[in-house]
């Protein structure tokens, strides 16, 4: 059986999810969140499982700040990670610089950049409107970077 990634992008103020299978993005979605701590934490919760449930995924790949304790980012993902625990799916972090040196010889500078570059990749990201849509064009980068990261060293299991 292939894995199935659900990646987020996880910020302060929005989530990023993608699902790619077979070269296609099977889920492009975001989600802005608010500023309160304890509703944003239940709303990216929620929306998590939701989206376990309806990918079937079997791992869990975010792209986080670094953990700064006590941040509405660091809370929520602690959530995320508990709650791939709950599904028995297995979790993945990267981080931002990895992703851009991950695109390039020398890597990308910006976020910006990775986006432009992106989007040409996936038809899909074009239907994702709104302030989040940022966020799930950096879900869609760090998928594919993550895929060929465990495809070049799957993990251990």
């Amino acid at each position: 059986m292939k894995a199935v990634s659900l990646v987020l992008r996880l910020s302060r103020r929005a989530i990023g999810a993608v699902t790619l299978s077979n070269e296609s993005l099977t889920l492009a979605d975001g989600r802005h969140l608010t500023s309160k701590a304890e509703r944003s934490v239940m709303a990216a919760r929620r929306c998590a499982t939701s989206w376990l449930i309806y990918t079937k995924a079997t791992r869990l790949i975010i792209d986080a700040p670094p953990d700064a304790p006590g941040t509405t980012a660091s809370r929520v993902l602690a959530v995320l990670e508990e709650l791939a625990r709950e599904h028995g799916v297995s979790v993945f972090r990267v981080h931002r610089t990895e992703i851009l040196q991950g695109y390039g010889s020398p890597g990308l500078g910006s976020r910006k950049e990775l986006r432009t570059l992106v989007r040409e990749f996936f038809s899909e990201l074009q239907g994702v409107r709104g302030s989040v849509q940022p966020y799930v064009v950096d879900a869609a980068a760090a998928a594919l970077y993550a895929e060929c990261q465990l495809a070049l060293s799957p993990p251990h299991v």
